[in-house]
């Protein structure tokens, strides 16, 4: 038996996914600004759904005291872009990563498992992550990896806590709508 040197993505169609970056006067491949970001949703001809992320991680609050637990920030719609459905629970909803929307969370299989004991009654949970309460909404499929942001164990709703165009620290996702080529979207 002949054992594929490269898995597939977990993604619904990855070859339809791309990177998306923003051109300033510094260069051309800049991380977007939330401005940015909001502009490229709203004006842009050649995705179905455009997403930002970041890969930062948390402190983790514990009975022990606080630690560093790795993790990403991502806008609501991130998941759904990427064609991932968590297999306990629910997505982030439209308007989750809005600044006054409540604080949510996703866990990764693997930290619902050693940190959770794959509780099926976690959802609802609460757990303080740099010091915020985040409510715990879903959990996503065992074989869920996004190279970009490993070993993510948490994953939160990205709050947008400002306007400034010239914070440049997210980092762009588009899902091409049909019949659109990467040629055509670069």
């Amino acid at each position: 038996d002949a054992h594929p040197i490269f898995k597939p993505l977990p993604y619904r169609d990855p070859s339809r996914v791309m990177v998306v970056y923003g051109k300033i006067p510094l260069g051309p491949r800049f991380h977007l600004s939330f401005p940015d970001y909001y502009d490229y949703k709203k004006l842009n001809k050649v995705f179905m759904s455009l997403e930002v992320y970041d890969n930062n991680g948390f402190m983790l609050a514990t009975p022990d005291g606080a630690q560093l637990a790795p993790g990403a920030r991502v806008s609501a719609g991130f998941f759904r872009a990427l064609g991932v459905t968590p297999i306990l629970g629910r997505d982030f909803a439209e308007g989750e990563d809005k600044a006054s929307a409540p604080r949510t969370v996703m866990l990764s299989y693997a930290t619902w498992q050693k940190r959770y004991g794959g509780r099926p009654d976690i959802l609802g949970r609460t757990v303080t992550l740099d010091g915020n309460p985040n409510t715990i909404v879903g959990v996503l499929p065992r074989d869920f990896h996004f190279a970009p942001a490993s070993p993510a164990e948490f994953w939160t709703a990205e709050h947008d806590e400002g306007p400034c165009r010239g914070c440049h620290w997210l980092f762009g996702l588009g899902r091409l709508k049909d019949g659109v080529t990467q040629q055509q979207a670069a």
